[in-house]
Order: C-alpha cells, then structure tokens, then sequence
C-alpha cells in the first residue's frame, strides 16, 4: 500500500508499505475513503 511519510517540514514522500494485518482479537484495520487535511496543519 502506499504512504505519505512526513520526512520534515516541508518535506514529504510517497513510500510503500506492507499492508497491515490483524496480530491480536482486538485490532481492527480500516478503509479510510476519503480524508481532508488543511495545509497549514502539516507545517
């Protein structure tokens, strides 16, 4: 899968990642569809 890694301010690249698996009964893993970040927030 893919992910935005914030390397630091200003800075930020696409990686890969493996996909997340269940390791205990109490995990859960999520479709996030649609997300909304403001710039501002991220530097």
């Amino acid at each position: 899968m893919k992910a935005a890694t914030f390397i630091k301010p200003g800075k930020m690249i696409i990686t890969k990642r493996e996909k997340p698996s269940i390791e205990v009964g109490s995990d859960a893993i999520i479709k996030i569809v649609r997300a909304c970040v403001c710039g501002s927030d991220l530097w």
